[in-house]
């Protein structure tokens, strides 16, 4: 069951992995990019998220723009 929800993550969903807090900004092959609550991004491994609450419409759109960011970013 978890890795079938590991494997059904997209930008925008509310995740916890090893006790930490964030939402899906990028899905990769086996890591995520999360967002935190002070604007910081981590990268961490799939099979660390532990739960998965779907995120909204308007939590992707707002992760896909973060997730530009991220990109421009790395690019300098």
């Amino acid at each position: 069951a978890a890795e079938e929800l590991r494997s059904s993550l997209k930008k925008g969903d509310k995740v916890t992995a090893m006790g930490i807090l964030g939402t899906v900004v990028r899905v990769q092959e086996n890591t995520v990019i999360l967002k935190m609550f002070d604007g910081s991004k981590i990268e961490v491994v799939k099979g660390a998220i532990t739960d998965v609450i779907p995120g909204s419409e308007e939590d992707a759109k707002k992760a896909e723009r973060d997730d530009r960011i991220v990109d421009i970013k790395s690019e300098e």
